[in-house]
């Protein structure tokens, strides 16, 4: 099996670990299922008095899901030795990412959800070439193993041979081993009143982790993270700025942590699942409390669950959770062959209750992560532009916030159900210099050209194969050149086999949209809440009396009479949210899918039948 090895080595060093040296796991004394429990019963001390012959040897853990985390292992050698996460934290062995061949990461052991553990490969998945999976060694010391151990506890002990040659940082002479699990069923109705679940909010977990790294906010010891700040630096060529503000730069570059989430996400397996089981979006509620930072906002338990809870950030360990985190892991999800599309949804506030968590405990490394927004961001928070409308006219410099921040620093967070946004709020900052970046996306249009007055231009079809008429309309000729070449720049939407329309404005590209899907008869116009006020007076002047604004409640049964605007990302909430419906007519609303919002790399070419882009979005200006 030749294990796939596309890393820098100027990042990440695997030319240690040539792929043409077979590897063998190696178990204890005597060949067996991998999940062969202890016949001699050791106690932790026994076990690692045999792992460390007696301490005159290093040990080191194959890590292959939570353990994938510095801040992870570092909250559990605090919290399972029973001490508290101080300010000076903890230093962590370094995690050194590596594959080995022999076993396979699958999601099967019982607890409130499946959580991850490694098993033997079949013969089907070896003859395939899938007999392998990325993971990382750390080193484990006498001090940490009681901790590791407890956290562990319900895991069966497994020794493994390590990928030779040796990557760079494993010695030759240390046990290796990693966690496996007993088959059994999972019931587990001490936890949950349903069967444990794949659950999302985990995978958040291992794929925030390695994205997070080593990082470190503040010079405290504590392995704490911001990506969407990470990803707006490097997105606005100021990520040497955003260094020099951090007390630890992660060790390995975003594009090489990125590199290896994906390939921990394609070499783990869909299998021993179980009938019944399902992988679920449990971001809102999670099965697991070892979970990214999350806000208590972003919880949707039932109003008698979050009452009890009076912390401000739950879960266990860096990054901090977000629309744009979120959307980022959903994207390593899908390229590394776990399609989102194949999730179920979780009603939260309907089952919540079914996942028994009356233990809330506060997230410990909260704290650090809002003093360093505190000291790098002082002004408005981040929520708002510092600045002055007119000073000459006795304007001071004040906070202008986004919509739904208010205070004299934008310190106050409205509810989104009571936040108002005006057309006219930037409650969506990018950043231009994008665009600085591109110069072969510009057409200058000088001033004796002119076009005629009518609202719609309807520009060719666009398609690589048939070339640019120049004998045409020189004006449209550029416009619609231009048109293209930025998407294919961009790489935000595909072009090929479209029609390209431009209006006077998203307002009458809007309109005409829902006039035409709306012809051939009377149309129900929907759009999820929140969402932009100006789409019902849009609808209800869509120029045909077919069209109708219409609540949730009142749609009507057949899909194809009802003609949803799905925006993505969401105005106000720059949400990333799925369409409401899949049989739905579509328009969709991609005016900010633009990447001046987020890391060129990070955006997806967008397919969707009928597209709405807005000029005055992608030079970052809304309104």
């Amino acid at each position: 099996t030749t294990p796939k090895n596309e890393f820098s080595p100027t990042v990440v060093d695997f030319s240690k670990t040539t792929p043409e040296i077979e590897f063998k796991p190696m178990l204890e004394t005597k060949r067996g299922p991998l999940f062969a429990s202890n016949p001699d019963k050791l106690t932790p001390t026994q076990e690692w008095d045999m792992m460390s012959s007696g301490g005159n040897r290093r040990v080191f853990n194959f890590g292959i899901g939570s353990l994938f985390s510095y801040a992870s292992r570092q909250y559990t050698n605090k919290s399972e030795a029973g001490t508290k996460l101080d300010p000076s934290g903890s230093a962590q062995s370094k995690l050194i990412p590596t594959y080995v061949t022999g076993l396979v990461r699958e999601f099967s052991y019982c607890w409130r959800f499946l959580a991850a553990a490694a098993r033997e490969c079949t013969a089907s998945e070896s003859a395939d070439g899938k007999c392998y999976m990325m993971g990382a060694f750390f080193e484990v010391t006498s001090e940490e193993w009681p901790a590791l151990r407890k956290r562990e506890r319900n895991y069966s002990l497994q020794k493994v041979d390590p990928q030779r040659p040796l990557a760079e940082g494993l010695p030759d002479d240390a046990y290796y081993f990693t966690w496996g699990s007993e088959e059994k069923a999972c019931s587990m109705t001490k936890y949950n009143t349903i069967a444990p679940q794949v659950s999302q909010a985990y995978w958040d977990f291992i794929i925030g982790g390695i994205l997070a790294w080593d990082g470190q906010l503040r010079d405290t010891g504590l392995y704490t993270w911001d990506l969407d700040v990470e990803r707006s630096a490097i997105m606005g060529k100021e990520l040497e700025d955003f260094k020099k503000n951090v007390a630890q730069y992660p060790t390995l570059d975003y594009a090489a942590r990125r590199e290896i989430a994906v390939e921990v996400v394609q070499t783990s397996m869909k299998t021993g699942w179980g009938p019944g089981v399902k992988w679920v979006d449990d971001r809102r509620c999670p099965f697991t409390g070892n979970a990214m930072m999350t806000r208590k906002s972003d919880l949707r338990y039932p109003p008698a669950v979050l009452d009890t809870i009076t912390a401000e950030a739950l879960g266990t360990s860096a990054p901090v959770s977000s629309p744009g985190v979120r959307q980022i892991i959903d994207e390593i999800l899908n390229e590394g062959g776990w399609n989102v599309s194949e999730r179920a949804s979780f009603d939260c506030e309907k089952n919540a209750a079914k996942v028994k968590r009356d233990n809330w405990t506060a997230n410990v490394y909260w704290d650090d992560v809002q003093q360093w927004t505190r000291e790098s961001t002082p002004e408005c928070n981040g929520h708002g532009y510092y600045l002055a409308v007119n000073e000459d006219l006795g304007f001071p410099m004040q906070c202008h916030c986004f919509g739904c921040w208010a205070g004299p620093n934008c310190e106050t967070e409205t509810p989104l159900d009571e936040c108002n946004i005006s057309a006219i709020d930037p409650e969506l900052t990018y950043q231009w210099k994008w665009f600085k970046r591109h110069e072969s996306i510009y057409a200058t249009i000088p001033p004796y050209y002119g076009m005629h007055y009518g609202n719609f231009v309807s520009l060719r079809k666009a398609s690589s194969s048939s070339p640019f008429d120049s004998s045409r309309n020189p004006v449209k000729h550029a416009l619609e050149k231009a048109i293209v070449d930025l998407h294919r720049v961009a790489k935000n939407a595909k072009t090929d086999g479209y029609h390209i329309v431009t209006g006077m404005g998203a307002h009458q590209i809007l309109s005409a949209a829902i006039h035409a899907l709306s012809n051939d008869g009377p149309k129900a116009v929907y759009a999820q809440k929140p969402c932009w006020a100006r789409f019902a007076p849009i609808a209800r002047s869509a120029n045909t009396l077919n069209a109708t604004w219409t609540e949730a409640d009142a749609l009507p049964s057949d899909m194809r009479a009802v003609v949803e605007i799905h925006t993505t990302p969401n105005n106000p909430d720059n949400k990333l949210i799925p369409a409401a419906f899949d049989n739905s007519l579509k328009i969709t609303d991609r005016v900010y899918h633009w990447p001046n919002q987020k890391l060129p790399a990070d955006v997806p070419y967008a397919d969707d039948d009928l597209m709405v882009f807005s000029m005055s979005k992608l030079t970052s200006h809304p309104g």
